[in-house]
């Protein structure tokens, strides 16, 4: 599970993005093209977040999710993002693999060049 201090309140997050300059002058941008070809401005686009989100604080990715084409992640609710004890290890062994592999890849282009200049 997540903890809050990867989340942020979604009011907050909101009501800084409209009062920010920058942002303001970008509210009537398109920002979002959905799988209809329907087009999203970056101020209708916040709009459904406040109205489609029901929880007082967003993560990053949730928050992001809204600008896909889906307009939000599908089945996204608590993700542990963390990987557990076996997928780290799975992990490491399939890094030091590939990294094996590049190695490999790596003396054989070296090889190749080398029998090229002679």
């Amino acid at each position: 599970m997540q903890s809050n201090s990867e989340k942020v309140n979604l009011e907050n997050l909101v009501g800084s993005i409209s009062e920010d300059d920058y942002f303001n002058e970008h509210m009537n941008d398109v920002v979002r093209e959905s799988l209809e070809c329907e087009q999203e401005t970056f101020e209708s686009l916040l709009n459904r977040i406040l109205n489609d989100f029901k929880k007082p604080s967003i993560s990053w990715l949730q928050f992001l999710g809204y600008f896909s084409k889906r307009g939000r992640l599908q089945g996204y609710q608590e993700l542990d993002v963390s990987p557990s004890k076996e997928k780290v290890q799975f992990l490491t062994m399939a890094e030091q693999g590939l990294s094996q592999a590049n190695s490999q890849k790596e003396l054989e282009i070296k090889e190749e060049r080398k029998s090229r200049l002679k």
